[in-house]
């Protein structure tokens, strides 16, 4: 009895050190750091049929353009956000980035934001993510100037 009890105090302490010192599980697929960038970089299209092109450098900045297929919006808009450079390799990349819609074209007054994180497993590529959209109010009417959604990115391509 005082065997198997030693064997299962070993195996339990072996499970807690891995967990601890952080070693990816053996299912877990882990990215070289120059590959997260790439992961993200190119075109992405949303369940509405907004695209955008995001551009990520190595240091976790990402630049690109935005198309909304809905709303107060005509033609492309500059966004720029940041990512995670180091993901844990269980999990997704988390991403964030930022839209004013604002160009040579229209000013919507009103920006919005998207944080969410970047998969790429058996079901395709994906960027998962919440946003707000605050366009811009009398203060009195404030409390009614945010919308908040969620919005599924893909992969595109997107013609010119």
């Amino acid at each position: 009895m005082t065997r198997f009890f030693v064997a299962v105090l070993l195996l339990g302490l072996a499970s807690c050190i891995s967990c601890i010192s952080g070693a990816p599980s053996p299912t877990a697929l882990t990215l070289p750091q120059s590959q997260i960038g790439s992961q993200l970089s190119g075109n992405w299209i949303n369940e509405l049929g907004s695209t955008m092109t995001l551009i990520a450098d190595q240091n976790g900045g990402l630049s690109g353009q935005y198309n909304s297929a809905v709303g107060n919006a005509t033609d492309l808009y500059n966004l720029t956000g940041r990512f995670d450079i180091l993901p844990p390799s269980d999990a997704g990349i988390s991403v964030g980035w930022v839209v004013t819609y604002n160009n040579e074209l229209r000013n919507a007054h009103s920006t919005a934001t998207w944080s969410g994180q970047c998969f790429n497993n058996s079901g395709g590529e994906t960027i998962l993510t919440q946003w707000l959209l605050t366009t811009s109010s009398a203060q009195a009417d404030v409390w009614e100037s945010t919308l908040v959604g969620h919005d599924k990115f893909t992969r595109a391509e997107i013609s010119a």
